[in-house]
């Protein structure tokens, strides 16, 4: 960053003050009100490239060529503007000087005017510092944040992007294909005889394959033994002859380390980027199954096959995998938010007065993008994490609560199953309502499936008797979807029903959805329970609601969810 050397800017350098511009490491030049130079410091001459003697009374402009960057267009320096404008300027973005002898220096400069007699103006300062050490330190930096240091090859953050940039491509009906190169017997040759040679194995080895790919294919190196590869503009046809290219370039390849030859493996499972692709997650999890898949076969390559149910079923694994991982980063570096949605009167629809909320769970992701439960929800029941990810989000409302604590509305969170079943869970909530006096069980509901409830009656009539005692509330959800919803609902104390919302899609040209619709809301009403209809996304679907009675409405048409600190 340019130092400002103490410089007094309204007069021009006597003694005492060449011999402090002398002492500069900075390059100061002193200009007249038409741009000429009047006098420079040494460290300016190195600058420039140039005697002082050859540069007193030249235009700055034909000794200072400032351009935005290699291969940009030029800049105007900033004593222009400092004489223009008159006031002090700075530019904080490293610029190239060219110079007359045809070397560019990275530089950062400042300028200031110079005032004369009656505070008019009559030349400026220029302040000028070589930065090239600054600037090969931020080039290294960049270069290391995208590429892995031993082979130079792309590493994973920089790929990813290559690879979304392709999977956003197939509208232009572009086709790819994408995998993963798993490197066998690798670490045995680093094992004996250390780490340089398995670096130098590495660089070798990824200039003989680069020979088979395409100038346009991106390969980069994701881990020790993991790469990666995108075949860009590859034909669904080209895919199985370009894998085992590759297979027989790495077979072919000889590594001699102190007289010592050496052969590689290699696995390659390849997947088609086309128009079966869904999404970046699932693309990453078939390149995983079609490597396991490659790991088993004779030839160690495989493409993925989307009609084959046993590469489905692989690659449904490792998506869960691939959740895993994230969904523990997420509860533990505090990657959840909580987002809310209004329930509302239906015959009062205002969201700004909303009596109730149901808290909605978001993820957020490394590179900031907001996820919903559904991509992640199913990993977390199936790796028996949905219970910590419950017990955080009862902890998050009662603190979020705590900071509200003259609100009179009512919040409903969603419980798995799992938790509703589980003692410890039921324990723990009562701690946390312990440990939050402030907050009024009454504004706390609970959101209990209705085939969660059924599944394990006993346990969910224990969980709501013990927690109705301390006065919260609850909300039988996905109501109607069940075979024996109407059975059993006596047999559950609970004090909202929500109709499930494929009932309230379908209504508007389905008499039986409104039939049903009815039904549950008079159920409901001789059991003294208020009704809530989901998915409510047009006004019409509102006034139909409120026409057969029932006394809640959520969804779209009144209000999208929302973060609860923007709420």
């Amino acid at each position: 960053m340019l130092v400002n050397p103490l410089i007094d800017s309204t007069v021009a350098p006597g003694g005492e003050v060449r011999a402090l511009l002398a002492g500069l490491s900075i390059g100061v030049v002193q200009l007249d009100v038409g741009c000429r130079i009047v006098d420079l410091n040494g460290a300016a001459e190195e600058i420039l490239g140039a005697r002082r003697s050859t540069l007193i009374g030249r235009a700055l402009d034909d000794v200072y060529r400032l351009m935005a960057g290699e291969g940009r267009g030029r800049l105007r320096s900033l004593a222009d503007r400092a004489l223009r404008e008159t006031v002090p300027t700075e530019r904080s973005e490293i610029r190239l000087l060219l110079r007359p002898d045809g070397v560019s220096l990275p530089v950062c400069e400042r300028a200031m005017p110079i005032g004369g007699p009656g505070g008019v103006v009559d030349g400026a300062w220029l302040l000028v510092e070589d930065v090239t050490e600054l600037h090969a330190l931020r080039r290294e930096h960049q270069y290391l944040t995208f590429h892995d240091p031993v082979t130079g090859l792309l590493n994973r953050r920089a790929f990813e992007g290559h690879l979304d940039n392709a999977v956003k491509s197939l509208a232009a009906g572009t086709t790819h294909a994408f995998g993963y190169i798993d490197l066998d017997d690798f670490e045995a040759i680093s094992d004996t005889f250390g780490q340089v040679a398995g670096d130098e194995m590495l660089r070798q080895l990824i200039a003989s394959v680069s020979q088979a790919l395409g100038d346009r294919d991106v390969l980069a190196r994701l881990s020790e033994v993991r790469f990666a590869i995108l075949l860009d503009g590859c034909r669904p046809g080209e895919i199985e002859s370009i894998a085992q290219r590759l297979r027989q370039a790495i077979a072919d390849f000889r590594f001699v380390w102190q007289h010592e030859t050496f052969e590689i493996g290699a696995t390659i499972g390849l997947v088609p980027i086309d128009a079966t692709t869904v999404d970046l997650q699932r693309l990453l999890a078939a390149a995983d199954a079609a490597t396991t898949m490659a790991r088993d076969e004779t030839q160690a390559v495989h493409r993925f096959d989307p009609q084959s149910s046993r590469d489905i079923k692989l690659a449904d694994h490792f998506g869960d995998m691939r959740w895993l991982s994230r969904i523990h980063r997420a509860l533990k570096k505090g990657g959840f938010r909580l987002y809310r949605q209004p329930i509302v009167p239906t015959d009062d629809p205002s969201p700004e007065n909303a009596p109730l909320y149901e808290v909605l769970l978001r993820m957020v992701d490394r590179d900031g993008e907001i996820v919903t439960p559904g991509a992640f929800i199913q990993a977390a029941e199936r790796f028996r994490l949905i219970s910590s990810i419950d017990r955080w989000v009862v902890r998050a409302v009662l603190d979020q609560m705590t900071k509200e604590p003259d609100a009179t509305y009512a919040v409903a969170v969603n419980l798995s199953g799992r938790s509703v079943g589980e003692a410890s869970f039921l324990d723990d909530v009562s701690s946390y309502l312990d440990e939050h006096p402030e907050v009024r069980p009454q504004r706390l509901c609970f959101e209990i499936t209705e085939t969660a409830a059924v599944s394990n009656l006993q346990r969910a009539r224990r969980f709501i008797s013990v927690l109705k005692a301390r006065g919260c509330r609850f909300v039988l959800d996905d109501f109607g979807s069940g075979l024996s919803s109407f059975a059993y609902l006596k047999n559950l104390d609970v004090d909202f029903i929500k109709i499930d919302g494929s009932f309230v899609v379908g209504m508007a040209d389905d008499p039986v959805h409104r039939a049903i619709i009815t039904a549950i809301h008079q159920v409901g009403a001789s059991l003294e329970l208020a009704t809530i209809a989901e998915y409510v996304e047009t006004e019409t679907a509102l006034e139909e609601l409120a026409a057969l009675g029932v006394d809640y409405a959520q969804g779209f048409w009144i209000r999208r969810p929302q973060p609860w600190s923007d709420a």
